[in-house]
């Protein structure tokens, strides 16, 4: 009897360990998407200049629709963690909340890591002028990014969470 409930433990940690790494796994190729997208938006707007809005604005709503599919496409791939949630009798708002929450996190983090590659790439290449224009409105673009992309995420969550469990994960296959 006393061999049961430590195999049981072991086993659910084992699992859990797994289930972990499938998730970072997946949590890494987000913030890898993520970072590049941020950091070829600085480096193009940087290398090109601020100071054109014809080449600015197309180029930020590129990065705004890249990280809009980055973080639908995480979403599509945790879709079973939000029938698990609704199983467990969490409502609509807080699962919704709770994605909103977690993509803004990891959209944050990636742009941060997206920005200092960025700028790291192109400071050879500009010198401190790159520093003095790089400024607020590249930030801008960079935190509306992240923000449309969490609430895209979060919509599709919101969406989703209509369904029943079992509609849920025959969706999700």
């Amino acid at each position: 009897m006393m061999g049961l409930p430590f195999r049981s433990f072991g086993t659910s940690v084992w699992l859990g360990l797994k289930y972990f790494k499938i998730a970072w796994f997946k949590v890494k190729l987000g913030i890898l998407a993520l970072s590049m997208v941020t950091a070829s938006f600085i480096f193009f707007t940087g290398f090109r200049g601020f100071e054109r809005y014809l080449t600015f604005i197309p180029v930020s709503i590129i990065m705004a629709v890249a990280f809009s599919a980055v973080m639908l496409h995480l979403v599509k791939w945790s879709i079973q963690d939000v029938a698990l949630f609704k199983a467990l009798g969490a409502n609509r708002g807080t699962i919704t909340l709770a994605v909103l929450f977690e993509l803004t996190i990891l959209g944050l983090l990636s742009s941060a890591i997206g920005v200092a590659v960025g700028l790291a790439l192109v400071f050879p290449l500009q010198g401190i002028e790159v520093f003095q224009s790089a400024g607020a409105l590249t930030l801008t673009a960079v935190l509306l990014s992240v923000l449309l992309g969490a609430l895209t995420g979060a919509l599709s969550v919101w969406r989703e969470s209509k369904r029943t469990v079992a509609e849920i994960l025959s969706y999700a296959g």
